[in-house]
């Protein structure tokens, strides 16, 4: 008995009712329908691939057969060979052109396929959902698609090592996820054996329509055509300016496309430049402008300045910028006040800055150990001084603060000014209790008062530093573009208050006028004070 396929009929799989939903087309010597897959407890959708023997279909269930379980694979309903099948085609109607009612509507009556031989393979499996082919429409996150990119890589790296070769690559049939899944495999061919297609897709190396011995450079081919379809280019023929100022993005499209199949890249190396330069693209160009500088101040009681800072920015091709900023006011009289906070300093300017900060807690536990080293040194070289201490690390644009005392840390945003750090201090602990205001804290007798400081005691536990916590926020913030973010001491903010800092540094295109011109204010209203201030604007800059 003949099994008939045809678009609207329904036949059963052994026991598996099926109805035909869709055709999809043919490649090669299979054809591809969209079904219904009943059961007892509810249809679903399913792929129903049908084909010869000895085609596209017998080369995918050797290749399973290797590859076993692999995460990879996608599992099958059903795999059975029919006798004898006939598959029918629905009649296509093409209508009338416009404006051309005189030309009659055309018709093509049913064909009927006849694939050579009726006996063939079925292979019926779930539909893929959200597939890759979805996304060749739009514009796409380049950072995003490599990690998809890269795990096609591996998958036919890894057939490769069964001598097997992907001379193609079907998106419409390869679904995302966490991890990507292939539904059809019938693109694979023995490695070393030589082919001739029928037809060449947009994915198949060109040299194929005229025979070719297949080699795992073809798979690399169909991987390179399938990173340039993401990205929203149109000509193949010429690479774009763009592309071509992302350093490797270039490279691995010039080599996985060339002419030559010797000239492109093996595999494994593709697969590592992939990794490589999705590593790179996910570190934003990010660039700090810094201004800073710190003054003595007019006080007859004050000629040495008791405030230290730094700026410490490190770089590397394997992990994204760090900067580091601090700000410390010393205080304890003599050279006490000035030893505390420069023994403070010098621990941050130091530091062995780790690779392994990968997110927020690590980068905070790393910079609360570096408050803990500097609380010890300020106990060892200036056991009768103290210091305050604010700092901050940005690593790439991630923000994280550890702070201690009254110093301050600002963040400039969208023209708004918003302190990011709180007083250690006793009017301090008022204004936030309700007890007095912000006016009133100006002029209290106990304004001098800290109540949290570095060298105070031998043992500062993580509750002692503030971090960004400490708002109901999470622990670290990330930055945008044009972010400036404002450390200083008290004897800046004590005489220039916020909202003329806003003025100051959103009017200001070179934050060091803008950090001048605020200690010129500072010692126009008298800079009883030692004063010190940085400045720091983020630039970030996205890939293409």
């Amino acid at each position: 008995m003949t099994l008939t396929i045809q678009v609207d009929t329904c036949f059963q799989i052994e026991d598996t009712p099926i109805e035909i939903l869709d055709y999809l087309g043919n490649r090669e010597d299979v054809y591809y329908f969209k079904t219904l897959i009943h059961s007892s407890e509810k249809a679903t959708e399913g792929l129903l691939r049908v084909g010869s023997l000895s085609g596209g279909l017998h080369r995918e269930l050797t290749l399973r057969d290797y590859l076993k379980d692999h995460k990879m694979l996608s599992s099958l309903v059903k795999v059975i060979t029919e006798p004898s099948v006939e598959i029918q085609l629905a009649s296509i109607e093409t209508p009338s052109l416009p404006d051309s009612n005189y030309l009659e509507e055309e018709y093509y009556p049913e064909e009927e396929i006849d694939l050579i031989s009726p006996e063939k393979l079925l292979i019926l499996s779930q539909y893929p959902e959200n597939t890759l082919d979805n996304d060749l429409e739009t514009e796409q996150n380049l950072n995003d698609y490599l990690l998809v990119i890269s795990q096609i890589c591996q998958f036919f790296r890894y057939v490769t090592q069964g001598n097997w070769c992907f001379v193609s690559l079907l998106p419409q049939y390869i679904q995302k996820g966490s991890l990507i899944k292939f539904y059809d495999l019938t693109s694979v061919y023995p490695l070393n054996s030589t082919i001739t297609l029928d037809s060449v897709d947009s994915y198949s190396a060109p040299e194929l329509a005229y025979g070719h011995q297949i080699v795992e450079q073809h798979s690399t081919y169909a991987i390179g055509k399938f990173l340039y379809q993401i990205l929203p280019r149109e000509n193949l023929e010429t690479l774009s300016p763009s592309i071509k100022r992302v350093p490797l993005l270039s490279q691995i499209l010039s080599l996985s496309l060339s002419p030559i199949p010797e000239n492109r890249l093996p595999l494994s190396q593709l697969l590592n430049l992939l990794v490589t330069l999705r590593k790179n693209l996910s570190f934003p160009r990010l660039y700090w402008e810094i201004g800073s500088h710190s003054i003595v101040g007019l006080s007859n009681h004050r000629l040495n300045n008791e405030d230290s800072y730094l700026v410490v920015e490190k770089r590397s091709s394997q992990t994204p910028p760090l900067i580091l900023a601090a700000v410390a006011d010393g205080m304890g009289g003599l050279a006490q006040g000035e030893l505390a906070s420069q023994s403070a300093s010098a621990v941050l300017e130091k530091a062995n800055f780790k690779t392994n900060l990968e997110n927020a807690e690590q980068r905070q536990k790393y910079l609360n150990s570096l408050v803990w080293e500097a609380n010890q040194a300020v106990l060892e070289l200036a056991s009768q001084g103290g210091t305050t201490l604010s700092s901050l690390m940005a690593t790439g644009r991630y923000l994280n603060i550890a702070h201690v005392g009254d110093s301050r840390i600002y963040l400039i945003r969208n023209s708004l000014i918003c302190q990011i750090s709180e007083d250690h201090s006793l009017v301090g602990m008022l204004v936030a209790n309700g007890q007095i205001t912000t006016e009133e804290s100006l002029t209290h007798q106990d304004r001098s008062v800290l109540l949290r400081s570095l060298g105070s005691k031998p043992h500062i536990s993580s509750e002692y530093i503030q971090t960004l916590e400490r708002f109901g926020g999470e622990i670290s913030l990330t930055l945008q573009d044009q972010d400036i973010l404002l450390l200083c001491s008290d004897g800046v903010w004590d005489l220039v208050n916020s909202t003329e800092l806003l003025e100051i540094f959103t009017q200001a295109t070179c934050l060091q006028k803008a950090v001048e011109l605020t200690l010129d204010q500072v010692l126009s209203k008298g800079a009883n004070d030692n004063a010190t201030l940085i400045a720091l604007r983020v630039n970030i800059q996205s890939g293409i």
